[in-house]
């Protein structure tokens, strides 16, 4: 991973922890990216919640890996 990654997954985590504060996980896409929605995310950071595929999210840090694996194969 180069440092320009490194640091965009550092900010990216930074971000998602803030949005992501009150939710109880394990919680379900929609609930991710609904809250995204009520902090008024956009940008590719809304792009990229969109894009997560259905299913149950355990922690921020599951949101995260999910993020950047779809980045990779993109």
């Amino acid at each position: 991973m180069s440092d320009a990654e490194a640091a965009l997954d550092a900010h990216l985590g930074w971000t998602l922890h803030r949005v992501l504060d009150g939710l109880r996980f394990p919680v379900p896409r929609w609930r991710v990216v609904a809250q995204a929605d009520a902090w008024g995310v956009g940008g590719n950071l809304r792009g990229w919640l969109t894009d997560l595929p259905e299913g149950s999210y355990a922690g921020v840090h599951t949101v995260v890996a999910e993020i950047r694996r779809s980045r990779r194969t993109s």
